[in-house]
């Protein structure tokens, strides 16, 4: 019985033994995970904000072309809009021109004299243009 308890207790004492060696190496390598997992948190969180960065200097680029498109688009079209001015007002100019030279020329000359004088006088404006 003796013998029996004395078993007993070097077994005890045996499993303590390992189960506070099971403990540290279950802390070693609690701590290589943990140092493991980040070192790689610290290399995804660095690909991530190389990455962030590269997008937004996409993104910045292409917004600049946007822009630059923009104004380029707005430019033509005022260009457009411009020219289409001009040739309005050459237009009312010329019938204005016209009108008045009908009415100055409308007691003074007789109708085929009127009709080379304006037709002298548009074609004389129309150059000018």
């Amino acid at each position: 019985m003796i013998q029996t308890r004395r078993v007993k207790i070097e077994q005890g004492l045996e499993d303590a033994e390992r189960a506070a060696a099971d403990r540290e190496n279950a802390e070693k390598e609690k701590q290589a995970i943990l140092k493991e997992a980040s070192s790689e948190a610290r290399t995804i969180l660095d690909e991530t904000r190389t990455a962030a960065q590269g997008m937004q200097e996409e993104i910045l680029e292409q917004a600049r072309k946007e822009a630059d498109k923009i104004i380029k688009d707005a430019k033509e079209e005022a260009q457009t809009e411009f020219e289409n001015m001009k040739k309005q007002i050459q237009k009312v100019s010329l019938d204005l021109s016209e009108k008045i030279l009908e009415n100055v020329t409308r007691d003074l000359f007789t109708k085929e004299e009127k009709a080379v004088i304006m037709k002298r006088s548009i074609q004389k404006i129309k150059n000018i243009e």
